[in-house]
């Protein structure tokens, strides 16, 4: 199945299916429960949008630990994000595509984890986004700086899972697969 139909296929799913009060939780118990960040790495984050799995009571968790947590912000100019650091219900403002981000005078982030969101995921790591390419150019661009070392964590919902998606030299592997149901290494 081609990305594209595949993409529509997954999002016309998820928007059909009610996100529970619940999920939220059991995403953060799943991460929380299973692996320690060290308390010196700066974890990005992402604000839900469109019925995706919500990172948030995580991200309350890991702040609450003493994790820096930073969210995206898009710059029209570039299709590499850039995270600016966010503190748990402090307000947000609008951004693009219909996204909450910090504002402008909370400071500049190099993350050392990034929680993705989710269209489709497979077992082997292969995350399907929505198409722009700004995790993949994001993730890219961190790993050239950092050698390497940036932690890629997709977080999504159960009925997201699908076989294989479709991938090119282009999009950049999850190491961890974080669920409703299941925390998972990518080997």
């Amino acid at each position: 199945m081609e990305k594209e139909t595949l993409r529509s296929k997954l999002i016309s799913i998820r928007d059909k299916t009610p996100a529970f009060v619940w999920e939220s939780k059991a995403i953060a118990d799943n991460l929380t429960q299973n692996y320690s960040f060290s308390k010196d790495l700066i974890i990005a984050g992402y604000w839900p949008i469109k019925n995706e799995a919500s990172p948030l009571n995580l991200l309350s968790v890991l702040y609450d630990s003493g994790h820096t947590i930073c969210l995206p912000e898009v710059i029209s100019y570039s299709k590499i994000l850039n995270f600016r650091r966010w503190c748990p219900y402090h307000p947000l403002q609008p951004g693009k595509f219909g996204t909450s981000q910090p504002w402008l005078d909370q400071p500049s982030l190099k993350p050392d984890v990034i929680l993705t969101p989710l269209v489709g995921f497979d077992s082997k790591g292969t995350r399907l986004g929505y198409g722009g390419g700004y995790y993949d150019h994001t993730i890219s661009n961190l790993k050239e700086k950092n050698g390497g070392s940036v932690i890629v964590v997709g977080v999504g919902r159960e009925i997201q899972r699908v076989h294989a998606v479709p991938n090119t030299s282009n999009d950049q592997k999850l190491d961890f697969i974080l669920t409703e149901e299941n925390f998972e290494r990518v080997t």
